[in-house]
């Protein structure tokens, strides 16, 4: 599970950076 949220997080940010 908290790999899952991990996932997610780091998913997030690079979804962040990208969209910066």
């Amino acid at each position: 599970m908290a790999l899952f949220a991990l996932f997610g997080v780091l998913r997030g940010f690079s979804v962040a950076a990208y969209s910066t």
